[in-house]
């Protein structure tokens, strides 16, 4: 497996999140191109399994945050993830130890590279980005799904702690 991940498992692992069928079939499909050495495509079906997570968490968060509710059925990624960040941030604001409102900034960021990654493999064009490139290697490409699932991690538990029980 990638480095003892296998896919169930990751996938299984996020299950709070809860993940729709096409989100976790591009996870499938990003493990089964790291394995298979094709690591343009394993980046870039993370970066959109990554971006459906953020619609996950935006429909677990819709009806606490308005902004979030008018973006999570549109195709405004960066929005819909600069909209559960500060939905995020503020609902924390008492709850995260430490007044750790950062953390959500922090989710934000990541998603935001992932969002670069997914479009430098969809939208080719020929000017190229050297800071994007070195994911598409094997190591980088299997430490980018080691923090991916950290990444998916972090925003099923801080979503969770947003929203309340399911």
């Amino acid at each position: 497996g990638l480095w003892g991940i296998e896919t169930d498992i990751f996938i299984a692992d996020l299950g709070l999140l809860g993940l729709d069928p096409r989100t976790e079939r591009s996870l499938r499909e990003a493990i089964e191109s790291y394995r298979r050495g094709v690591f343009l495509a394993a980046a870039s079906q993370l970066g959109a399994a990554v971006e459906g997570a953020w619609y996950a968490a935006g429909q677990r968060l819709r009806s606490a945050a308005p902004a979030v509710d008018q973006l999570v059925d549109s195709d405004r990624t960066a929005q819909l993830q600069g909209a559960v960040t500060d939905a995020l941030r503020d609902s924390l604001r008492d709850s995260l130890p430490g007044n750790r409102r950062w953390e959500a900034d922090s989710l934000s960021q990541f998603a935001r590279l992932m969002r670069d990654i997914r479009n430098y493999g969809v939208h080719p064009r020929h000017l190229s980005d050297g800071d994007i490139e070195i994911y598409f290697e094997e190591d980088k490409c299997g430490l980018l799904f080691l923090e991916a699932h950290r990444h998916l991690k972090r925003l099923e538990a801080i979503t969770a702690d947003a929203t309340g029980p399911t």
